[in-house]
């Protein structure tokens, strides 16, 4: 909680990169409870102002997978990762 009271409006391309990037730095301290609580509040915002299929849209939900394997989740893990690829395969077309 911490972390979302420490956070700025989200209202901008640059301040959702900048979220996303405390993300990872957060799931790199292994602090994944914190870092997945970023990335849930991101996800949202940048489907609605960047669309589920962007880049930073898709990058921002690998992410989250892999905050969710961190922490065992293993289902959530499963079912993030494989939207994330479903996504990516229709939009690349493979």
């Amino acid at each position: 909680r911490a972390v979302q009271q420490r956070m700025p409006g989200l209202d901008s391309h640059i301040a959702l990169c900048t979220a996303q990037i405390l993300g990872n730095a957060l799931a790199e301290q292994k602090k994944y409870a914190e870092a997945e609580m970023v990335y849930r509040e991101v996800l949202p915002k940048q489907r609605e102002q960047l669309g589920t299929e962007h880049p930073d849209t898709l990058a921002t939900l690998s992410c989250l997978g892999n905050v969710f394997m961190s922490q065992g989740k293993l289902d959530d893990a499963l079912t993030t990762l494989q939207d994330v690829l479903r996504i990516q395969l229709r939009v690349l077309g493979a």
